[in-house]
């Protein structure tokens, strides 16, 4: 027995198309992406200059040269052999930031594309022709993909751009903020060091370093200062110069763990995150074309 015309369902149908082409003309769509993928850009930009910054005092200070001569021992540490490690990741996470900032832009230039009113105007004609067809039962399966393929060039940068950027304020962007201010810290930190390049100490002389000094202040201190007289006996500075240098290697380590962790969340930002919405926008333009168009 032939089912019975669901006129309601063919109504929705077409009901669903109808707000489809009027949301293809609500500017307000694109202004929130666009917003969005600026403050993405401004984001992925500073934090490259970030990373040149930091690559460019570490490439400075590669040659710093500490010389000591404990006990009449002629000793030469080099404060940049700690630091090689980090400054092969400062560039390739300047290359990562660089491809991020280039994702964001093509982004922007896509929605402007998506967004003209030239595809607007093709949506609204092709939906207008396909509802027409549609309630009187003859619109072709072609027409209807033809349909959706617009549909989906419309707004699927929109879609990808608002997604993403709502899981990084809800998810990521604490974790930027905090990280960003690391690495500024660190170029900082590295400045200061750079400020002693090239330092030829004189012999131990007795005393005790002072408190609240820096990494490099510890440092020098600890090769000249460490000659102190403990009931008559000298104390070798290399113990401390060595933990001198311990101590830039662990803050080198810890700024890499902070550059790891921006690199994922920008790649999670612009690629992986508009990967997977579009990617499910795709399977549900898919599954609208495989599901019968029934009267």
């Amino acid at each position: 027995m032939r089912k019975p015309p669901r006129p309601f369902g063919k109504i929705a149908t077409i009901a669903l198309a109808l707000l489809l082409v009027a949301l293809s003309w609500y500017r307000p769509i694109e202004a929130m992406a666009e917003s969005q993928l600026g403050d993405g850009l401004k984001r992925s930009l500073v934090t490259f200059a970030s990373a040149r910054a930091l690559n460019g005092v570490i490439s400075v200070i590669q040659g710093t040269q500490v010389a000591v001569e404990p006990l009449g021992v002629g000793v030469s540490m080099s404060v940049g052999e700690i630091l090689d490690p980090i400054n092969d990741l400062v560039e390739a996470f300047s290359t990562v930031m660089l491809t991020a900032s280039v994702a964001f832009g093509m982004q922007l230039l896509l929605l402007n594309l998506d967004s003209s009113w030239m595809v607007s105007a093709a949506v609204t004609g092709m939906a207008l022709t396909w509802a027409l067809l549609y309630y009187f039962g003859k619109s072709p399966h072609g027409l209807s993909r033809l349909l959706l393929v617009l549909l989906f060039i419309r707004f699927v940068i929109p879609v990808a751009t608002i997604g993403s950027a709502a899981v990084f304020d809800r998810l990521l962007k604490q974790d930027y903020e905090t990280n960003q201010q690391m690495i500024d810290l660190a170029s900082q930190q590295l400045k200061a060091l750079n400020n002693g390049a090239t330092v030829v100490l004189p012999e131990p002389a007795p005393g005790v370093p002072a408190d609240g000094r820096s990494t490099w202040e510890k440092l020098k201190d600890s090769v000249t200062g460490t000659a102190n007289a403990i009931s008559g006996t000298f104390q070798n500075p290399l113990p401390k110069a060595l933990e001198g240098y311990e101590e830039i290697k662990q803050s080198a380590e810890r700024v890499a763990e902070k550059m790891i962790a921006l690199m994922v969340i920008f790649l999670m930002q612009t690629i992986v995150l508009p990967v997977i919405l579009v990617w499910g926008l795709y399977r549900l333009s898919a599954g609208l074309l495989k599901a019968p168009a029934g009267d």
